[in-house]
């Protein structure tokens, strides 16, 4: 029964990590291509 609850609640928290990996890398893509815009 606790491995029931827990399984799921492990996939919500790696999903949940993934997606805030994946904005993180996007904003910093983006303030790495606004800064060097800035700067040519």
């Amino acid at each position: 029964m606790k491995v029931d609850t827990i399984v799921p609640n492990f996939k919500g928290m790696a999903r949940s990590r993934v997606e805030g990996e994946r904005k993180a890398t996007t904003q910093q893509a983006y303030l790495i291509g606004s800064f060097v815009a800035h700067n040519l």
